[in-house]
């Protein structure tokens, strides 16, 4: 059960950061980011769709951030004090590891409950976003991904962007 309920924290601080990080951070830090990509084909057709469903993520992500802190707030916490408390109880192997009032543990529960529903639908509309534009989420992280390392297609991403 405490495997659990940490897993869930873990979960909550994750979309946390995420979430409050700039897209391009986050798309930076996509898994499989220590792999060297081969350049990818990308045709202007498509780099319009990503261009699109970027713009929409975006929005999506400032959103989701925007509900997020304000789910924190509401329960009585600031960001900085709900991600300290979830650390320690990720951490902790009892309660008696975490140095937080009990009202704190509660205020965090609370607000960790809404995180995941915020969570939850922002990855929805997400995904709904990039299918809307007619791509696949894994299309879609794979251009994301080969951004950063290909600056011709950042370029063109930009062109795209400019018009």
């Amino acid at each position: 059960m405490q495997y659990a309920v940490l897993r869930w924290f873990s979960t909550a601080v994750l979309v946390v950061a995420m979430v409050v990080m700039s897209p391009q951070i986050a798309w930076s830090q996509l898994p499989g980011q220590m792999q060297q990509q081969q350049k990818i084909q990308v045709s202007d057709q498509e780099l319009q769709k990503f261009a699109n469903a970027m713009e929409k993520v975006k929005s999506i992500q400032d959103s989701a951030q925007q509900q997020l802190i304000g789910a924190i707030n509401d329960a009585g916490l600031d960001v900085e004090t709900y991600n300290k408390t979830v650390k320690q109880m990720q951490k902790a192997k009892s309660m008696e590891g975490v140095q937080a009032s009990q009202q704190q543990v509660k205020q965090v529960q609370q607000a960790a409950k809404e995180v995941k529903s915020i969570r939850t639908s922002a990855q929805q509309d997400m995904q709904k976003a990039i299918e809307g534009e007619g791509m696949t989420q894994k299309r879609f992280q794979t251009i994301a991904r080969s951004m950063r390392q290909d600056p011709q297609l950042q370029q063109r991403l930009q062109e795209i962007q400019q018009n």
